[in-house]
């Protein structure tokens, strides 16, 4: 190709990247420098009539360049002739992209750099390609009056986020790009997203962009792990975080910034349980909507280190009643304030003898101490409810229980050792240390207590669920069916009773007048659900949730 100047012409190898790159140090002076190319379309023929536009690497959308080349104009347009040429000249010192965009379904990108003002000519050859995109999250939540964009560096393009953070463009030239996200507000932070790397005619995906970390998590359901052979759904998977798989510093000082998404990006509910940055210890429920059986494959994504995201930590989402899940009580608040019902029921414990010492390490983070004499905690309000269940019905109880002691407690009426941990009245469902045994009650009307009984083990803790399937009653251990089967104990001609609310330590009177029964040891994470949880679902939360997790493996 003949060019239309004098002097020897640099012929620059194609960029096709647009990284956003520091400014050459430059002059005031409009230069003499050219640019020239011929632009091929992709069936190999010119492409006449493209537009053409060269503006600084650093140029954003409507915004500022952060370090002004010159006072030169912004932006140069032009377009391609009939032989797919064009050329612009009078260029002064900087770093350019050039944009060569037919308005259909092709573009190129050409990067340049002008570094004297004495220049000589550059010249390229290069051909337009199909369109690339980019699908990005960016785990922000954008409200009608906090407005957010996400900007090109080099190029003109601005674009809104959505309601939940996400920006999508689809007319970009390929090559490796970089990405500013900007808001109206000016309390707001922008970031960079650097150097994304766009394949032509493909949507590229940009996970959590701002995010300055990640960590993918491994769900390990094989022998060498939880050992559940079926798929389960639904679950919420505890995460523990420590020091030794977490930088609690490169996070914010609540853990606000953490989210959690599917391998496709799709994000997953959560709720932070605990955070402390100054023991550098957390746990967190994530809700995976399935946990395969038998499989070491499938695994989650944990993301962390943006300066400027709300927390979006929810125990309503993750515990969601629509799955089962009627009360959850992680009992880690502090000893002496209310145990917080992580469901969207808002069945909060009210505390009766408890101090802050009440608050202890636990099974899973903080639990509370119970002891025995006058400690317990009352769901006020729920003797009629969404913890009311009829005989036969379909239910579950579950807790974590570390018992001080077996042999503790009297009955007035005969010498019965007795330590509730979870009633709901003594003539309809109770979880217990019975004498000698864990047991699951469930009082079956003029008929007496239908009792499922396992060995008790004191000084440790044990993962207890009380299973009522119709007919079928079942005891678990530690993710084991210890019983399942019933003996009664003390027929009675008493009708089954509902008046009482759900108490954790002890039993309530009801409208029977019983002896509170009171617990002396350590109770973590009690539930309650409506429905009857499966043999794998449990053994799932109890490998899970056991201190040396056999599920969760930080990749």
């Amino acid at each position: 190709m003949k060019l239309p100047w004098a002097g020897i012409i640099a012929l620059i190898a194609l960029m096709y990247g647009c990284e956003r790159l520091p400014m050459a140090g430059g002059t005031t002076d409009t230069g003499n420098a050219r640019i020239a190319a011929v632009i091929y379309a992709n069936d190999g023929t010119r492409a006449k009539g493209a537009s053409v536009i060269l503006r600084s690497k650093d140029y954003l959308s409507g915004m500022q360049s952060a370090a002004p080349q010159s006072n030169q104009a912004r932006e140069r347009e032009t377009v391609t002739d009939d032989s797919g040429h064009f050329e612009i000249d009078s260029m002064g010192i900087g770093n350019y992209c050039i944009e060569v965009n037919d308005g259909e379904n092709s573009a190129t990108l050409i990067a340049a750099t002008v570094s004297s003002a004495t220049s000589p000519g550059m010249s390229f050859i290069d051909t337009l390609r199909p369109y690339a995109g980019i699908y990005g999250t960016t785990g922000l939540q954008p409200g009608p009056s906090l407005k957010m964009f996400a900007l090109v560096y080099g190029l003109e393009r601005k674009t809104p986020l959505d309601s939940t953070g996400r920006f999508e463009m689809r007319d970009l030239p390929s090559g490796t790009l970089s990405f500013r996200i900007v808001s109206q507000d000016t309390l707001f932070k922008p970031f960079d997203i650097d150097s994304i790397p766009l394949t032509s005619g493909k949507i590229d995906t940009v996970p959590y962009a701002g995010w300055r970390f990640a960590r993918s998590i491994a769900l390990n359901s094989t022998s060498s792990g939880a050992g559940v052979a079926s798929t389960v759904t639904g679950f919420p998977v505890l995460v523990r975080l420590t020091s030794s798989n977490f930088d609690f510093s490169q996070a914010r000082a609540d853990g606000r910034d953490l989210r959690f998404t599917k391998s496709d990006n799709t994000p997953l509910p959560y709720e932070i349980e605990r955070y402390d940055p100054v023991t550098e210890h957390a746990e967190v429920w994530v809700k995976v909507d399935t946990v395969f059986g038998n499989d070491n494959t499938h695994a989650i994504a944990m993301y962390w280190g943006n300066p400027n995201v709300a927390g979006s930590s929810s125990g309503a989402a993750v515990f969601d009643t629509a799955s089962g899940f009627q009360g959850v009580w992680h009992l880690a608040e502090a000893g002496n304030t209310v145990a917080k019902d992580a469901t969207i029921n808002g069945y909060n414990g009210t505390l009766y003898g408890m101090t802050a010492a009440s608050s202890v390490p636990g099974a899973i983070g903080i639990a509370r101490n119970f002891d025995g004499a006058s400690g317990y905690i009352q769901m006020i309000g729920t003797a009629a409810g969404k913890l009311n269940f009829g005989q036969d019905g379909f239910y579950a109880v579950s807790a974590w229980v570390y018992a001080d002691t077996l042999d503790f407690g009297t009955d007035s009426n005969a010498s019965r050792h007795d330590l509730t941990i979870v009633a709901k009245d003594n003539c309809q469902y109770t979880l217990k240390c019975f004498r000698t045994d864990f047991a699951f009650i469930q009082y079956m009307d003029a008929a007496g207590w239908a009792t499922s009984m396992s060995p008790a083990i004191i000084a440790t803790w044990k993962y207890v669920v009380g299973v009522c399937a119709g007919t079928r009653q079942y005891l678990y251990v530690d993710g084991i069916c210890t019983a399942d089967s019933v003996n009664f104990f003390e027929p009675s001609t008493r009708p089954r009773s509902m008046a009482s609310d759900v108490t954790i330590g002890k039993t309530p009177p009801g409208t029977n007048n019983w002896s509170p029964y009171f617990f002396k040891g350590m109770v973590d994470e009690v539930r309650i659900s409506n429905v009857a949880l499966s043999a794998d679902w449990i053994k799932l939360c109890y490998m899970n949730q056991r201190i040396d997790d056999k599920l969760v493996i930080f990749k």
